[in-house]
């Protein structure tokens, strides 16, 4: 999902929504969308601390101007929403919880006895 909004928020800013791909000479426009799009995609998962590499994939694919059409873009958000239950699915068949929200990670103190450090 952050990888479709990404690329689409590339493409908006750098005036390409409506652009056709053209991958044997890009624009700087095209660039800057793929730049644009990658480093949000990348902040997201950095600031939601769910990192997932295919998700650049999926920005590079739609800031590339690949998939670009409404039709196309919901096919993409389908097949998320899709892939999402279908994890759902499977970790239930298995009986492994599945993560609903991330439970903050309790960082340990560093121990301050030194009864047991060496001379």
């Amino acid at each position: 999902m952050a990888g479709v909004l990404a690329g689409l928020t590339g493409l908006a800013v750098t005036g390409l929504l409506s652009a056709a791909p053209d991958l044997t000479h890009p624009s700087w426009a095209r660039i800057g969308a793929a730049a644009i799009a990658l480093g949000l995609t990348c902040a997201a998962m950095a600031a939601l601390e769910i990192p997932h590499p295919p998700a650049g994939a999926t920005t590079l694919i739609i800031a590339l101007g690949l998939l670009h059409t409404a039709p196309q873009i919901v096919a993409v958000l389908v097949g998320v929403a899709l892939i999402a239950v279908l994890a759902v699915a499977v970790n239930k068949l298995f009986g492994v919880p599945y993560p609903w929200w991330r439970i903050p990670a309790v960082r340990e103190r560093p121990s301050l006895d030194r009864g047991s450090a060496g001379p």
